[in-house]
């Protein structure tokens, strides 16, 4: 059951990632992306498109840097969150950029063939921010 009290939980979220940048201190950490895509999420249920584009992008660079750029789900989830921020700012050649590097991450990982049923989602997603 979810509440929809998105703003409540920004300010837990924010105070998620601010511990958990104290623990970690300068290293890049899982649970600091995690909290950053929660509040990607938390954002853009409240239309602060800004925000929710600044937390994808942050939490895909520590991905990055935690795996070192090499094709990993956790980068490929990170692409589409990206993508998915975009468009739901209305920023449809960004979201299509990122919607292509999560396709070709996943194959990456995965092969050409089958790729996983989460796959089919960016492709659908793609579609649309191409209409």
């Amino acid at each position: 059951l979810r509440l929809g009290q998105h703003k409540r939980a920004i300010r837990y979220y924010q105070r998620s990632l601010e511990m958990f940048k104290r623990i970690h201190e300068t290293d890049p950490h899982p649970d600091i992306a995690h909290s950053l895509n929660n509040l990607a999420l938390a954002h853009k249920a409240l239309d602060q498109h800004k925000e929710a584009i600044a937390c994808s992008e942050e939490a895909l660079m520590i991905y990055q840097e935690l795996f070192h750029n090499a094709p990993h789900t956790s980068i490929a989830d990170g692409l589409y969150n990206l993508a998915l921020a975009y468009h739901n700012s209305g920023r449809s050649a960004e979201a299509i950029v990122y919607y292509e590097r999560a396709i070709a991450t996943n194959r990456e990982i995965y092969g050409d063939e089958p790729l996983p049923p989460h796959v089919a989602d960016i492709f659908d997603h793609l579609g649309t921010a191409y209409s």
